[in-house]
């Protein structure tokens, strides 16, 4: 039993085979992303002058979809993560790492990077979009200096995430070391896997796990924030609003609040997962695949709660899906028309 069982992980219940149902979950969700997303910049640039006048709040938006897409395209088909859990590593199966050589580290790392990305994005649509109902009577407008300072501090946050998690991984010499001090019985099958990488609590890495932190608490302290003063001062200025913008501003917020909350499947797996590595939860590897597959679908689910949330875009496409309908029972009837006729 003592083979089995080293620094407290049950090895037993790690397996280095492939998940194929992670995988061909992988594939159907990426596809559906690419769909999804497409299908939300097309309603942002060609039906987002019904959602916001305001030129750069619609580029904002864009930059989320846009951040969006590339995340699950990443996720989905370049990388591929299969966590090796309770051990703190994984390799990859997508096409960077198969076909081009790509470690897993280097994939994380733009994973993480681009995650940052996305969620500093969604912050910034939330303080533009404060901006836009702060101009109505001229209160609580940042000044240029203040705003541009905002942005530069949380592309200096996603920077940050990924140069110092970059830094904190460890060269495959010191990962096949590690491996043989710590879990020599499956060096052997670590060196028949296609590609992997392994990390050590090491202080980079506490500070690289820091600053993903900091730079999730900031966008999240931002947004809360954003979301409780835009409520508070729609209230106070709305004799001075017309009701269609009046509306159109309620359903914006709305809209990023619900889009606010999915993002929480980016943050909340990582965190569920580092308790049960912390733990040492024997199936911690099941519950990462499972989180995986949850992260994976959270961009797609963003853009349902988008379209469904913002009335202009769930109008446009309760409309097309009416129109659709009524387009089939006429086909119908227009060929049960010919075929009367032809019977006669």
């Amino acid at each position: 039993m003592a083979d089995n069982q080293t620094n407290g992980i049950n090895l037993n219940m790690i397996s280095f085979e492939l998940p194929k149902w992670l995988v061909k979950w992988y594939l159907f969700v990426g596809i559906l992303s690419i769909f999804l997303n497409s299908f939300g910049l097309y309603l942002i640039i060609w039906k987002g002058s019904q959602m916001d006048k305001y030129r750069f709040y619609l580029i904002f938006f864009q930059l989320l979809q846009f951040c969006s897409l590339a995340v699950d395209i990443q996720m989905n088909f370049l990388m591929q993560p299969i966590g090796l859990f309770p051990i703190t590593g994984g390799y990859a199966n997508g096409i960077l790492a198969i076909y081009f050589n790509f470690s897993p580290h280097i994939l994380q790392t733009i994973t993480n990077f681009m995650t940052a990305l996305q969620n500093n994005a969604l912050a910034l649509c939330f303080i533009r979009k404060h901006q836009t109902i702060a101009k109505v009577d001229m209160k609580y407008v940042i000044p240029n200096w203040f705003y541009n300072l905002i942005i530069l501090s949380m592309l200096a946050l996603s920077f940050s995430v990924l140069f110092l998690f970059y830094s904190a991984g460890i060269s495959k010499e010191e990962q096949l070391e590690y491996i043989s001090q710590s879990f020599p019985n499956l060096l052997k099958k670590f060196n028949e896997l296609p590609n992997f990488s392994i990390y050590k609590m090491s202080k980079d890495m506490q500070t690289a796990s820091m600053f993903i932190s900091l730079n999730s608490l900031f966008s999240i302290i931002l947004v809360i924030y954003s979301t409780y003063h835009m409520s508070k001062r729609l209230k106070m200025i709305r004799v001075k609003l017309t009701v269609t913008s009046f509306e159109k501003h309620k359903a914006a917020i709305r809209s990023l609040f619900w889009q606010f909350i999915v993002s929480f499947l980016c943050i909340i797996p990582p965190i569920i997962l580092s308790i049960a590595v912390v733990l040492q939860y024997e199936r911690a590897q099941l519950l990462a695949h499972i989180l995986n597959a949850i992260f994976a679908s959270h961009s797609s689910i963003n853009v349902i709660v988008m379209i469904w949330t913002f009335p202009t875009f769930r109008k446009f496409v309760l409309r097309n899906k009416i129109r659709n309908n009524r387009t089939i029972p006429s086909s119908i009837s227009g060929m049960k028309t010919t075929v009367s006729h032809e019977n006669r």
